[in-house]
């Protein structure tokens, strides 16, 4: 007697994917709509425009420039 086991997957879809899939269907206006209901419905939640350089984490200034990784370096011999 012989038993045959046979294995299949089955993609499952969570909640987490259900939001993620709704929010890349959106444009940008619906996009930006929605982050600003979340915002006002949620006092836990702000929009933080810093940004910080990937290399020394330094907040950069608007001209978009890390003040710290961009200054020419200075070799000694």
């Amino acid at each position: 007697m012989y038993q045959i086991h046979k294995l299949s997957t089955y993609p499952q879809i969570t909640a987490h994917l259900a939001q993620t899939m709704t929010l890349l269907t959106k444009t940008v206006e619906e996009l930006s709509e929605t982050i600003d209901k979340e915002i006002a419905s949620n006092p836990a939640l702000e929009i933080n425009d810093e940004i910080h350089c990937p290399t020394c984490n330094k907040l950069i200034p608007r001209s978009g420039f890390c003040p710290t990784c961009t200054q020419p370096k200075l070799y000694t011999t």
